[in-house]
């Protein structure tokens, strides 16, 4: 199987990209606090650390999203 046949057309789609980009960005921060054991935080506080990484996260992939669909309205201002 071919690769660039195969990820050619993925790539094309910038959803795909910022989607995976969103995913990287929650891995490294869950990795951080996981190896630096969760930033010196008591407990409660600790597992709220996942929520907020994956609302930073999230919040990326949805601003993103909008700035592509802003950028395809306001391409032709005709």
């Amino acid at each position: 199987m071919d690769a660039n046949k195969f990820f050619g057309s993925v790539s094309k789609i910038p959803v795909v990209g910022e989607f995976v980009i969103g995913c990287a960005i929650y891995l490294v921060l869950s990795v951080a606090a996981g190896t630096t054991d969760k930033f010196g935080l008591p407990e409660p506080y600790s597992q709220w650390l996942q929520y907020i990484f994956l609302y930073i996260a999230i919040f990326y992939f949805v601003t993103s999203l909008c700035y592509r669909l802003w950028k395809f309205v306001y391409k032709n201002p005709n």
